[in-house]
C-alpha cells in the first residue's frame, strides 16, 4: 500500500514537472516574456549617488504591455534639454523613482512634462521649467543624495518629492552607493554588500529570481497578480498582515524626508511631499487609511511643509482603472495626466509660484 502511494505521488510530481517544462519551452519559443526592461547603457556610475541616468542616452523600455522610447538630456535628466535660466525663470525639480521617471510613457506624457504645460498656460509671464529628476530604483535616501549633489546647480524654486509607499521604506535601508554598481551600462547589485538585516527574505529572493529567469513564472506572476488585486485578495492580505515596513524603517525614512525639506530651504525653494501608492490601494473597494499615509502626514507636519495624498484623489476618479498598467503597475499616460492635474491644483492653491514684477520682465 505504501509502495503504491509512493509510486502515485511520484507520477503526479513527475507529470507536473514535465507539464511545467513543456509550458516553459512553449513560452520561450512562442510567447517569450520580457525580463531586462532597462536597455544597456541607460545607467552610469556616480560617486555621489551610486548611479544616474547616462547623459545623452536614447533607448527603449520594453514590457509585455508597452514599448516606449525615451531620451536623457546632457545633464542626465529624462526628456528634452532644459533652457538656461532667465530673470523670469521658475524651476521645479521632481525627485522620485520609476513612477516619476515615467516607466511606460513617452517623454511628453510624464507628469513633469504635463505639469510644465499646465503651469506655463497659467503663468504666462513666467518661464516655467519642470525638471524630471526621477530615476528608477531610487529611494528617498538616493533622492536626498541627488539633491545635495545637483540642487545648487539646478537652482530650483520648488522641489516636489514623489514618495512611493510600496517600496521606498525598504529601499531606504541601503543607499544606492552601497548596493549598486554599473557594469557595461547595466545596473548590478553588489552581492557582497547587503547584510542579512537589510537583504530580502529567502522566499522573496527565490520569487524575484523565478520572475527574472523563468518565462512561465513571469507570465503567471503578472496575470495572477493583477487578478488577485482586482478581486480584492491583495487588499485583504495587506489588511491582515499590514504594510511591509517597520518602526525602524519609518524612523530612517523620516530622517531623509526632513533632510530634503531642510535642503530645500537652504536652496531657498519651497517643498511638497507627493505621497503615492500602488494600484491595489487605488482600485480597492474598501478604503482604510494606510499607516504610510499617517506617517507622511506626521512627517510633513514636522517638516512644516504641505503634502498631497494622491491616493484619495485617484480613488475618487471615474477613470481610476485606466490610470495604471494592469500588470506592470506603473502609471499610464492617463495616470501621469491625473498626477499633473493634482499637482497643478495644489501649486495654485498654495500660491507657490511668486508673481513676476515688471522690472523682471524688462530685464
Amino acid at each position: 500500500m505504501t509502495s503504491q502511494i509512493f509510486k502515485n505521488s511520484f507520477l503526479v510530481i513527475a507529470s507536473l514537472l514535465i507539464a511545467m517544462l513543456l509550458s516553459e519551452m512553449f513560452f520561450r519559443l512562442f510567447l517569450p516574456q520580457t525580463f531586462e526592461v532597462h536597455p544597456p547603457g541607460m545607467y552610469a556610475g556616480d560617486q555621489e549617488v551610486g548611479y544616474v541616468l547616462t547623459p545623452g542616452f536614447k533607448g527603449t523600455i520594453r514590457r509585455a504591455e508597452f514599448e516606449i522610447p525615451f531620451q536623457v538630456n546632457q545633464f542626465g535628466l529624462r526628456g528634452k534639454e532644459f533652457r538656461s535660466p532667465r530673470p523670469n525663470t521658475f524651476r521645479i525639480l521632481i525627485l522620485g523613482d520609476s513612477q516619476a521617471f515615467g516607466f511606460g510613457v513617452r517623454d511628453n506624457e510624464t507628469f513633469s512634462f504635463q505639469l510644465e504645460e499646465l503651469l506655463s498656460q497659467h503663468y504666462v509671464n513666467h518661464d516655467i521649467q519642470v525638471l524630471n529628476c526621477g530615476v528608477p530604483g531610487y529611494g528617498t535616501v538616493d533622492q536626498l543624495a541627488f539633491l545635495k549633489s545637483r540642487g545648487l546647480l539646478l537652482k530650483p524654486g520648488l522641489i516636489i518629492l514623489q514618495f512611493l509607499s510600496v517600496n521606498d521604506f525598504q529601499e531606504n535601508r541601503s543607499a544606492a552607493g552601497e548596493w549598486a554598481e554599473v557594469q557595461d551600462g547595466v545596473l548590478m547589485v553588489k552581492t557582497d554588500v547587503l547584510d542579512p538585516e537589510h537583504s530580502l527574505p529567502l522566499w522573496r529572493r527565490l520569487q524575484d529570481w523565478l520572475k527574472s529567469n523563468i518565462h512561465l513564472a513571469r507570465l503567471l506572476s503578472d496575470r495572477l497578480g493583477y487578478l488577485a488585486m482586482r478581486w480584492g485578495i491583495l487588499g485583504k492580505m495587506e489588511s491582515f498582515w499590514g504594510e511591509d515596513f517597520s518602526e525602524e524603517d519609518a524612523k530612517i525614512t523620516e530622517n531623509y524626508l526632513l533632510q530634503i525639506a531642510e535642503g530645500s530651504r537652504k536652496l531657498s525653494a519651497y517643498c511638497i511631499f507627493l505621497y503615492t501608492t500602488g494600484q491595489v490601494h487605488v482600485f480597492s473597494d474598501t478604503h482604510t487609511k494606510l499607516r504610510s499615509a499617517d506617517f507622511m502626514e506626521v512627517t510633513a507636519r514636522k517638516a512644516d511643509i504641505p503634502w498631497i495624498n494622491s491616493q484619495d484623489f485617484l480613488r475618487n476618479r471615474t477613470d481610476k482603472f485606466d490610470l495604471y498598467y494592469r500588470m506592470d503597475g506603473h502609471w499610464t499616460a492617463a495616470g501621469h495626466q491625473a498626477i499633473a492635474e493634482i499637482l497643478f491644483e495644489n501649486i495654485i492653491k498654495l500660491n507657490l509660484i511668486p508673481e513676476v514684477n515688471k522690472t523682471t520682465l524688462q530685464e
